[in-house]
Order: C-alpha cells, then sequence, then structure tokens
C-alpha cells in the first residue's frame, strides 16, 4: 500500500496555516471554558450598607435527594414455608430428633450386618472373574469385533440409501 507525505496529503501550505482546527465536541458536552459554575461562595460582594449580597447559610446549600427504595415484591408475594421459616432453612419433615439411643444401636448393628454380607458377595465376584478361562476374553475380543463389522455395514447401507433420495 502506498504512502503518501503530509504536504502530498493535505497541502503545501499545511505547516503555515494560521486558522486552527476547532475542537470536535458533542453537542450536549460540557465545556468548562462556556459554563461557569453558580457558586459565589468565594466571592465577598457588598452593598451600599455594607452588607454581604451573597449570605452563606445552611439554607441555601444543595440537600443531597434520597431515592425512595421500592419493595422487592417478588420476594413477599406468596412466600412457600421452606422459603420464610427459620435460617436452617430445613422443612419441617426432615427435622427429626432421635430419642431413643437403643435403636441407634441396633441401626448400627444392621448397617455392620448388610456391610459384611455385601463383603461376602463382592468376594465370591472377584472369585468367579479370577477362575473364568482365556476362551471367555477370546469371545469377548470376538465378539466386539463382530459388532464393530455389523455396525459399519449397517451405516454403508443407510449412507447409500440416503444418496439415493
Amino acid at each position: 500500500m502506498p504512502y503518501c507525505s503530509v504536504e502530498e496529503a493535505w497541502g503545501e501550505d499545511f505547516i503555515e496555516n494560521t486558522n486552527k482546527f476547532k475542537k470536535i465536541v458533542p453537542e450536549k458536552s460540557y465545556d468548562s471554558e462556556t459554563d461557569k459554575s453558580m457558586d459565589y461562595s468565594d466571592n465577598n460582594l457588598y452593598n451600599s450598607d455594607d452588607s454581604e449580597v451573597f449570605e452563606h447559610s445552611d439554607k441555601y446549600k444543595k440537600t443531597k435527594k434520597t431515592r425512595k427504595k421500592t419493595k422487592n415484591y417478588s420476594r413477599t408475594y406468596n412466600r412457600l414455608d421452606e422459603h420464610s421459616g427459620p435460617l436452617t432453612r430445613l422443612p419441617k419433615k426432615n427435622r427429626i430428633v432421635i430419642e431413643d439411643r437403643e435403636n441407634v444401636k441396633n441401626n448400627k448393628e444392621m448397617y455392620i450386618n448388610y456391610i459384611i454380607n455385601e463383603n461376602k458377595q463382592l468376594k465370591k465376584m472377584i472369585n468367579n472373574l479370577r477362575n473364568s478361562s482365556e476362551q471367555d476374553s477370546i469371545f469377548d475380543v470376538a465378539l466386539f469385533i463382530c459388532a464393530g463389522v455389523f455396525i459399519i455395514f449397517f451405516l454403508d447401507i443407510l449412507t447409500n440409501n440416503i444418496r439415493k433420495f
């Protein structure tokens, strides 16, 4: 892409131009030179009777405007019991107080017996898998390969039929 010099682009009198470009400012922007503040707190102007023209009292100071807070009706309208309850936020049906200590011991014993039975079943399954012959693993590989070939042929038939339409 060819480039040109500043003089070629803007003319020979670009450097010697006395007319400066104006600053580009949006229409509704604030310009500090044209808009002067109406705060006369630093000026001390006096009337003919030596009283100050501008009184420095509190009644002329600007007050900060406060916004009214609107209620968030989505949090207060038809609130559910689970959401307006105590700090724990647990539903009433899940609050169970255990008072019977003997029942807790029975539950622990039942749980221990359940775990022991489950461990016995797992040991049986592990022994069955260890005792399986190598023919089972060869059969599994052959079945896997046959299933893959079948799927490939099936997809090939589908794509050929779709191309015909």
